[in-house]
């Protein structure tokens, strides 16, 4: 049984949607290479933060103030990022933190949405970017393999948990035993991870050329693997 994409007047489950965050930030910064990487998403998470507080507050009634709270994160971390540019950082080094900055903002704004109902394909969209900048930071960057490795299961994990916390919020109010459905989820999830991290290792052991077609290629084909994994194995025991 997959997860509907939009289910009306829901939200995600906080503890989970929390936990799929910080996760998802974890694996941002083990993914990052040197400060002028890490600099800017660590002057996102204080947006980030002020974002979710916002979304709490709407969904306890205080609407307008919640709102003005979310906005304001929102655009804490589009200036973080904007900085990031500014500054003049070389394209391979940029691309990957703007991948990052784009799919933390993304995981966000739907695990704590205040517009909308959270979307699914669009928190998988946001581990993709995520993805993207780890496997380029890897291949291009020289990100040491056991980081890389350790991003990659973070990365899975996080998207276990945001899916629990899309589902739990789309049967809220209603009695459900989820305790098999989690079991096989977690056993998908630790599959997945472990594949991930092979592809990791195996991906930043090729020798290649800063910036080479070759490298672009990889990176790629690992975005590509990474979105199927994510999209179809978690499910398999409860489809």
């Amino acid at each position: 049984m997959k997860i509907p994409d939009s289910p009306p007047d829901t939200y995600p489950s906080l503890v989970s949607s929390i936990l799929a965050l910080v996760t998802a930030v974890s694996g941002s910064f083990l993914g990052a290479v040197g400060t002028v990487q890490m600099a800017p998403l660590l002057l996102a998470v204080p947006g980030l933060t002020i974002s979710i507080g916002g979304s709490v507050l709407r969904q306890a009634a205080y609407r307008r103030t919640g709102t003005a709270l979310a906005v304001s994160g929102f655009a804490w971390c589009c200036m973080a990022l904007l900085g990031a540019i500014a500054l003049g950082l070389p394209l391979l080094t940029l691309l990957p933190l703007l991948a990052t900055g784009v799919g933390l903002l993304m995981i966000t704004c739907n695990l704590f949405p205040c517009f909308c109902t959270g979307r699914q394909s669009l928190v998988l969209f946001g581990l993709a970017a995520i993805f993207f900048g780890v496997l380029g930071n890897t291949i291009i960057g020289n990100l040491p393999v056991w980081r890389a490795a350790t991003a990659m299961s973070l990365l899975f994990f996080a998207w276990n948990m945001a899916s629990e916390a899309l589902s739990l919020g789309n049967h809220g109010g209603y009695p459900s035993k989820t305790t098999q459905v989690e079991l096989r989820n977690a056993v998908s999830s630790g599959l997945t991870a472990s594949i991930a991290i092979g592809m990791t290792v195996g991906v930043s052991r090729i020798s290649i050329a800063r910036g080479s077609v070759v490298g672009l290629a990889l990176i790629l084909v690992g975005l590509l693997s990474f979105v199927l994994l994510l999209y179809y194995l978690p499910y398999t025991g409860s489809s």
